[in-house]
């Protein structure tokens, strides 16, 4: 198990936000990142990386960002993941192959690297992401990408299933 931790705050940069999208490239894939603070030089963030095998999985604590999948940024790519994107402390909108969501703190949604999207939060705002490998996930999930932008409700019986699992591995990491 590899774990990695950045801070925005460690970042000396007259342009955090910039450097911060070279941090998130490197633990997820290309994505372009925006804030909605003009003078970009408030933002501050934390990521803690953890590797077990073909998963890697994050916590993310950053102020209001915006983050942008085009059709190039697809282009750069090899594999394609899977991002299982559950927050923490507010509300976050998803919207990717013509389907919009808003997703409630404790719920959780899924990202497909493989198609373009817009994913943000207007608050600050904590998150647990988890990377799967495309091929991976197909193996076990038939019609995978039918639920990528779909808010799945942490109180239902699946989704609590999934996130007991997952916080039980972070437990042990410890």
């Amino acid at each position: 198990m590899e774990k990695q931790l950045f801070r925005a705050s460690a970042l000396h940069s007259c342009n955090p936000v910039d450097r911060w999208n070279d941090i998130i490239n490197s633990v997820y894939f290309p994505l372009l990142l925006d804030t909605p603070d003009r003078n970009r030089r408030s933002f501050n963030g934390v990521i803690e990386s953890l590797h077990f095998g073909h998963l890697r999985i994050s916590q993310l604590q950053s102020t209001p960002l915006s983050y942008h999948r085009e059709r190039y940024h697809v282009g750069q790519e090899n594999e394609d993941y899977f991002l299982i994107t559950i927050p923490k402390l507010s509300s976050t909108s998803f919207s990717q192959n013509g389907k919009e969501i808003e997703c409630q703190p404790g719920n959780f949604f899924m990202e497909g690297s493989a198609d373009p999207y817009l994913f943000q939060y207007l608050n600050e705002n904590k998150m647990t992401v988890v990377r799967v490998p495309g091929d991976l996930l197909r193996d076990r999930v038939a019609g995978v990408e039918n639920y990528c932008a779909t808010s799945i409700a942490a109180s239902q019986a699946g989704g609590a299933l999934f996130l007991d699992f997952l916080y039980s591995i972070l437990k042990q990491a410890e």
